[in-house]
Order: structure tokens, then C-alpha cells, then sequence
């Protein structure tokens, strides 16, 4: 069965819940079909967007926002594996207690670092670590080897803290690992502890490190902002909201 009649399957809530079963596949969940789809090649730079386009105007008709997060946030990754340019625009999560003093306002706080990065090349991309150890060592190596990826999709899902790990370049002679949670969810989640322990190996190679929940647009951001948890990590690990866009002119 292709994509697209197996999308025409799904016309109520109980089907798409079908997709979060372990039942016919050797992996945890059905839905990891899906998130796979886009990585069947990973030289195949043709690989199109369009499929998780459709999937998540199902997930919008079907009132599911499960399956439409899943979507979206493999619609990103399909965005970057395709070399989409992409404009993220970043500000500071100021993701300190308001109930404790501090010797910066609140407004300094969200503006203390903000800016854009235009992000138009990761040819080398991968999804690989099948459990947390794989994961975890498949990180140790790359922090050895910082020349061999450019973005790196979990196939294991990493506590709702970590959906990718993007090189990226905040300036000229500014490379910053930059470990990302895609989310569009209004109720931020972060496990620091997780987030910790996966930002060690780089840390301990005196790599730069920061952590950006990303989201789909202004108003998700703003939310974000205003809604944030209280994340414990090192200072030298900098913590961003950002949205993005993609600029076909870039």
C-alpha cells in the first residue's frame, strides 16, 4: 500500500490511533512508518515535503493533535533533508523562577540574545540510534568527529526533550551545537536531566552547545515565552525559543 492510500485509510480518530500500535512492525509504534518515510534514501535529495503537507491536513480534519505535531515535526526535518532554506529567528528562553530575585529585568532577560540564522545547507543527515545507549554513543562520536554530520534525527524518542541535534552557524566563526525540540504544543516540556546528560560529550570537548525549542510561528513562540519551565543546565548551555520560515529567495 502506498502513501497516499494509506492516508485515504484514515478517516477517524480510532484509525490514527491505529498508527500509535506496535501491531505488524518491528518497531515501538506504527507512526515510526511514517516518520521514516522521508530517510529511505538519505542521498536522495528529491524527497518531497508534500506527504507530511497532507498528513497533517488530516490530522486537522480528524481534530488530532498527536498525529498533527508527529507531522509537522517530520515536515521540518524533511525541510532540512531536502536543503530547504530556512529562516529561524531565536530569542533568549529566560526560563528562570519569577519568584526569585534577580539583578536582570524580565524585559532584558528575553532580550538579551536575539537574532536569525539562515539556514539553507545539511547535506549530511542521518536518523540512527534505535534505544537510548545507541543514541548516546552515536553523540559521544560525533562530538570526536564534528566534520562527519551536519543534523541528526533520533529514530528513538528521546524523553519529549530532543528531536534533532543541527550544526548550525550563528555568525561567521560562531558554530554552536544546537540540540532541538520540535514542538507545537502551548505547554512546554524539558527533561534536564536528559538534556544534561545527551550535551555532555560536546561540552567536554569545549564544543559550544545550545538547546532551542522550536516551534511553527510567532504566536506558538510568544506563548512559549510567556509560559516557560524552569530548565537547570549549565550556564554554558544557552537556551532559545525560536519559530522559522521557509525563504524560497534565500
Amino acid at each position: 500500500m502506498n502513501v497516499d492510500n494509506a492516508l485515504r485509510k484514515i478517516q477517524n480518530s480510532d484509525d490514527a490511533e491505529t498508527l500509535m500500535t506496535i501491531v505488524g512492525v518491528g518497531s515501538d509504534k506504527q507512526i515510526d512508518r511514517i516518520r521514516m518515510q522521508y530517510v529511505e534514501d538519505v542521498n536522495n535529495l528529491e524527497l518531497k515535503t508534500n506527504f507530511y503537507d497532507k498528513l497533517m491536513q488530516v490530522a486537522i480534519d480528524l481534530n488530532d493533535s498527536s498525529l498533527h505535531g508527529i507531522a509537522w515535526e517530520c515536515h521540518f526535518h524533511s525541510l532540512v533533508h531536502s536543503n530547504k532554506p530556512i529562516e529561524v529567528n531565536y530569542f533568549t528562553y529566560d526560563n528562570r523562577n519569577q519568584n526569585e530575585q534577580s539583578d536582570m529585568s524580565y524585559e532584558d532577560a528575553l532580550n538579551a540574545d536575539v537574532g536569525h540564522i539562515n539556514w539553507s545547507a545539511s547535506s549530511k543527515v542521518i536518523c540512527h540510534g534505535d534505544n537510548e545507549l545507541e543514541c548516546l554513543q552515536f553523540l559521544k562520536n560525533w562530538a570526536e568527529d564534528t566534520g562527519k554530520w551536519d543534523y541528526w534525527i533520533p529514530a528513538y524518542s528521546m524523553l519529549e526533550t530532543i528531536d534533532a541535534v543541527a550544526k548550525l552557524k550563528f555568525g561567521e566563526d560562531d558554530e554552536r551545537f544546537c540540540f532541538l525540540q520540535l514542538t507545537r504544543s502551548e505547554q512546554h516540556h524539558c527533561n534536564s536531566a536528559f538534556l544534561i546528560m545527551v550535551t555532555k560529550p560536546f561540552l567536554d570537548k569545549k564544543l559550544t552547545v545550545c538547546y532551542m525549542a522550536l516551534v511553527p510561528d510567532e504566536v506558538n513562540m510568544i506563548n512559549v515565552r510567556l509560559k516557560p519551565v524552569v530548565v537547570q543546565v549549565p550556564n554554558n548551555v544557552k537556551l532559545y525559543v525560536a519559530h522559522y520560515q521557509v525563504n524560497e529567495q534565500i
